[in-house]
């Protein structure tokens, strides 16, 4: 192999094709074409679409039919059954951001370009990393098409795929991941338990303990690039493009010696390590062998070179083309406490680009230059459909070959399909079933999450607290105003209250904070009332802003309506009131019910949409508060995807049993 004049490294395969995109089984019509021919792709459990670079001297052949190709899946050729030819739209900087929800959406789609930036933490320096920032940043930026879609993980969290279009995205995603170069800080990482475990291990020398440590994250890189691939591969079937920061991997094999003398260690807790230069075992005996020996010996056993086959099948089978860049950041070289010669890293990362037909850039000097290579690689490919020959459904992994007929025409395409598995049908027609129709109190919780419309005045709710006839009212500005540049510097909001026959019954004031769109005031009206009406208004720099709101005393059910709030990162703001159920991954979502009654055993739970549980714990207390009993609880948001969801609390009273469901929004 060698490098270009870019210092990209190419393969055979990788010569004809940097990067390819593959269209997934049986996603259905496609969009006019260039060329104004309009494809017809049925869909199906058996259509398997592949992607095609046919080239010549570098570039891609246009002007080929149908007849111009065979494939053969598993070396038996099958008839070309669908055929289009694609270019992909120009590169453009202004990109239209869209939700988490939605980005996942579109990744699934066929005509989604998909680039992810896996950030090997562990083998990249702080300085490498912060050098990588403004080249992968501009890189995205100059390839990416209206269509196409971006995420950055990293491996300790592979598989935290969050799609985004805009650049401001792709520069705040990395501020969000922050210093992630790790390379060269300290061994062991105190937040990684194993590592810890090894290096004070009583039976392990400290040296050989830095040796198992590195040996232990070169199989977790392994582990998270096969993990990134595989929830690629259930999540789509286009090709997708991995960029791999990292100094490389050596891929050391299992030491034998040192895992037969961690075997020894059973009586008592010798010390392992290399005394000049030999491996030896000392004679003083210790405590009873310590659990850490056991962790020890399985990263001595790691078969680092098979865990990257596994990882090249993987990405084979998922159609994932790596473009690793190496950072030199450290990885290379034999590791202390491996035994036999251990694999260039660069060597590894060009293996892994070749057998993916991606490119391994090997000259961070000019990578800058390298990476911008990549756009004219992948703007244009030909999809070819055929029928598998292949209908029982096994899950299995079938290998698909592309000849071109004409002569001097080389061709690189998808690999490899894996056909669905029983579970997998049962799982995409369960998936496709229309969802259940949501109970009557969800589906009413859900309405509040749209009163927030381009004509709302003002935000206003009254809750009463405890048994009565104090009650609280929360106000919001409507999020139109703080699009605009407008109410956000602060106002004053002034409550009115008047019983059915309109005599005033008390008042209340609060104040709106800089910055911030919503308050609350505690109100304490004179006398009963059947009804009580609630007039708002809110006034400041930017001129004033009116509402009203009526409230019946007593309760409709045990639990009565919560007060909804939001905990922001900002400590200083503390609990924000919500009345549009509106909050943000990175908040904790708070509900609180004053009860008029005392509550015994509270549980709590987040629905879905389809009325189904979502796996998150939700912490449900009950307390005393100033107004009497209350039910608290809370929910940290950061898990789960953007969506709709349903907070439901139920409480048992000596009266009977108390349930309400509240409704809130999770943005990006």
């Amino acid at each position: 192999m060698s490098a270009d004049r870019h210092g990209r490294t190419r393969g055979p395969a990788a010569a004809v094709a940097a990067a390819v995109l593959a269209l997934s089984l049986g996603l259905g019509a496609f969009a006019q074409s260039p060329a104004g021919q309009q494809p017809v792709f049925r869909g199906g459990t058996d259509l398997v679409l592949v992607d095609a670079y046919p080239r010549r001297k570098g570039r891609v052949v246009e002007g080929l039919t149908a007849g111009d190709f065979q494939i053969f899946e598993d070396g038996r050729p099958r008839p070309i059954q669908q055929f289009e030819f694609v270019r992909t739209g120009p590169a453009i900087a202004d990109r239209p951001e869209v939700s988490a929800a939605q980005g996942m959406v579109d990744a699934s789609e066929p005509k989604s370009r998909l680039f992810v930036l896996y950030l090997d933490e562990y083998h990249v320096t702080a300085r490498a990393a912060e050098s990588l920032h403004a080249p992968l940043v501009d890189l995205l930026d100059q390839v990416m098409s209206a269509d196409d879609l971006f995420a950055i993980v990293t491996s300790r969290r592979p598989t935290d795929l969050r799609f985004s279009r805009a650049a401001l995205s792709i520069v705040g995603r990395f501020g969000g991941i922050g210093a992630w170069g790790l390379g060269d800080g300290p061994l062991p990482d105190r937040e990684q338990p194993m590592e810890s475990d090894i290096a004070t291990c009583p039976g392990v020398l400290p040296a050989v303990a830095d040796g198992l440590i590195r040996r232990l994250r070169e199989d977790r890189a392994m582990i998270g690039l096969e993990q990134l691939a595989g929830a690629i591969g259930r999540l789509r079937q286009p090709r997708t493009f991995v960029l791999v920061a990292s100094g490389g991997w050596s891929l050391g094999a299992p030491d034998q010696t040192l895992m037969a003398r961690l075997d020894t260690a059973s009586a008592s807790t010798p010390a392992i390590g290399l005394l000049a230069g030999t491996l030896r075992t000392s004679t003083a005996s210790g405590a009873p062998p310590a659990p850490c020996l056991s962790e020890a010996r399985t990263a001595a056993s790691d078969d680092l070179q098979k865990r990257f086959k596994e990882l090249l099948d993987r990405a084979r089978a998922s159609n994932v083309t790596f473009y690793p860049v190496s950072t030199a950041a450290g990885g290379a070289g034999a590791m202390l406490g491996t035994a036999g010669p251990a694999a260039s890293a660069i060597d590894t990362m060009i293996t892994l680009a070749h057998e993916t037909d991606g490119e391994a850039f090997v000259r961070p000097d000019q990578l800058a230059e390298g990476l911008a290579g990549i756009g004219p690689d992948i703007s244009a490919y030909y999809l070819l459909g055929y029928r598998s020959t292949d209908d029982r459904n096994d899950g299995q992994a079938h290998t698909i070959r592309v000849r071109v007929t004409r002569p001097g025409v080389e061709v690189a395409s998808r690999r490899a399909f894996v056909a669905p598995s029983a579970e997998d049908v049962a799982a995409t027609a369960a998936l496709n079933a229309p969802p259940p129709a949501a109970p009557e109190a969800i589906a009413s919780a859900l309405d509040r999450l749209d009163r927030d419309t381009p004509d709302t005045t003002l935000l206003a709710d009254a809750t009463l607290r405890g048994n009565g006839p104090d009650f609280v009212v929360s106000v919001q500005i409507p999020r139109r105003f703080e699009a605009a540049g407008q109410w956000t510097r602060g106002a004053q909001v002034d409550v009115s209250v008047a019983d059915e026959h309109g005599h005033p019954a008390g008042a209340a004031r609060a104040v709106i904070g800089p910055g911030e769109r919503s308050t609350e005031a505690l109100v304490h009206p004179d006398g009963d009332a059947e009804l009580w009406r609630i007039d708002v208004r809110v006034t400041g720099p930017d001129g004033e802003l009116a509402t009203a709101v009526r409230l019946r005393p007593g309760r409709d059910s045990l639990l009565g309506e919560p007060l909804l709030y939001r905990l922001t990162p900002a400590v200083a703001a503390g609990a924000v009131p919500v009345l549009d159920g509106n909050v943000s991954r990175t908040d904790r979502l708070r509900a609180v019910w004053t009860l008029a009654e005392s509550a015994g055993r509270c549980t709590g739970r987040v629905l879905d949409l389809r009325n189904q549980p979502v796996p998150i714990p939700v912490s449900v207390s009950v307390d005393r508060v100033a107004g009497g009993p209350a039910v608290t609880a809370n929910v940290t948001l950061a898990p789960l995807p953007a969506g709709d969801y349903v907070l439901e609390v139920s409480c048992g009273f000596a009266s009977g049993d108390g349930q309400s469901d509240v409704a809130f929004r999770v943005g990006g």
